[in-house]
């Protein structure tokens, strides 16, 4: 089972990312950056009541082309986008704490 302690802390720090000003999506299939940040923001409301949320739901967020390569793509996160994905495989394949 996923660590949700880890998951949480991450998805705030994703969150702060999305939510920044200097974020941006450009033209991706994601919608716009509120749409964003409200995606993340769903998966954090599962996490603080103590629920994994689906793991595909999660996932597609990392993957190439999805809302984070995308946010990074078209945002001065350089390179934020590989350190959360790390992380996240970790939570992922940990136990909980």
């Amino acid at each position: 089972m996923a660590n949700l302690s880890a998951l949480l802390v991450l998805f705030e720090e994703i969150q702060e990312a999305v939510t920044r000003p200097e974020s941006w999506l450009g033209p991706s299939e994601w919608g716009t950056e509120a749409e964003a940040a409200a995606e993340i923001g769903e998966v954090l409301r599962l996490l603080r009541s103590g629920i994994m949320p689906d793991e595909r739901r999660l996932q597609v967020l990392f993957v190439p082309g999805g809302l984070l390569m995308e946010m990074e793509k078209y945002s001065e996160w350089q390179g934020e986008t590989v350190g959360f994905t790390t992380r996240f495989d970790k939570a992922m394949a940990a136990q909980n704490t």
